[in-house]
Parts: structure tokens; C-alpha cells; sequence
């Protein structure tokens, strides 16, 4: 999801809601120019991207992705190693 989407997302919610910018603002404890901004896709930092939307009763989930899988191996990458290691260490032992 860009960050447009997530502006007009916003600003959906609000409207459903009949809530105004300050409404909103007031209950996610930012100011009324932060919603402003998030509903033009200029999206805030993420600690106060969720409480916007905390106060509209939604929530995000970050999904990120990086050269087709690639990005769990590379989590992996330290555990791999190490049962590598394991079965070189288990193997000149004789298992």
C-alpha cells in the first residue's frame, strides 16, 4: 500500500466516522496538522501513524519484502551458519 492510499484510507475512515481533522487529532494525542498531512499521503512517523489510526479503530501491518524471499534467508543467515557448523563439528565426530 502506498502512501497515498493510506492518506485517502485515513480520510475515509474520518468521514465514516463524521469526525472532523481536530476530532481525530485529539484522540490519537497529535496535532490537527498531522492528520492533514497523513490524509495528502505525507504519512507521519509510524508510533504516530498507529495512533491515528488506533483512534479511527484500525490498525497497519508492515510487510516487508526484498528480492523474492531473499529477506528471510538473509534473517536466517546466522542460524544457517551455525547448524552448518554443527553438522561439520557432528560429522568429524563420527555421526
Amino acid at each position: 500500500m502506498d502512501d497515498q492510499r493510506v492518506g485517502r484510507v485515513v480520510r475515509a475512515l474520518r468521514r465514516r466516522l463524521g469526525w472532523t481533522q481536530s476530532d481525530v487529532a485529539a484522540r490519537a494525542a497529535c496535532a490537527q496538522a498531522t492528520v492533514s498531512e497523513t490524509e495528502r499521503g505525507n504519512l507521519p512517523s509510524v508510533p504516530i501513524l498507529r495512533r491515528v489510526l488506533a483512534a479511527l479503530d484500525a490498525s497497519m501491518v508492515i510487510d516487508l519484502r526484498w528480492r523474492a524471499g531473499a529477506l528471510e534467508r538473509l534473517l536466517d543467515e546466522d542460524h544457517a551458519r551455525l547448524v552448518g557448523y554443527l553438522v561439520t563439528l557432528l560429522r568429524a565426530l563420527g555421526w
